[in-house]
């Protein structure tokens, strides 16, 4: 097996969760000619990388507009929060209508 591989192998042991050691094992599979090895873990890089992708989609849809109606704010008034979500980080601003 070739250095790289033992490398993402150990990656994988250590956080199956590792799309990208899946992709690199997959390609060290391909360079060393074992193709149906390749293919199985390419087939769980997409598997995964779909999931975070969709695990993506939902926190940005949680951190869209979320409206806080007239509590703890003077006179009533409305309050807008909207969360934007950068490189892991989530800055927030208000307004007010």
């Amino acid at each position: 097996m070739p250095k790289p591989s033992r490398s993402n192998t150990r990656a994988i042991e250590l956080n199956s969760d590792l799309a990208d050691a899946y992709y690199r094992l997959g390609q060290a599979y391909v360079r060393t000619g074992q193709k149906d090895r390749a293919q199985e873990q390419f087939q769980v890089y997409q598997r995964l990388r779909e999931q975070r992708l969709a695990d993506l989609d939902k926190q940005r849809a949680e951190n869209s507009a979320i409206c806080l109606f007239g509590e703890g704010f003077p006179r009533g008034e409305t309050v807008i929060h909207f969360g934007l979500a950068r490189r892991g980080r989530e800055k927030k601003k208000s307004q007010r209508v």
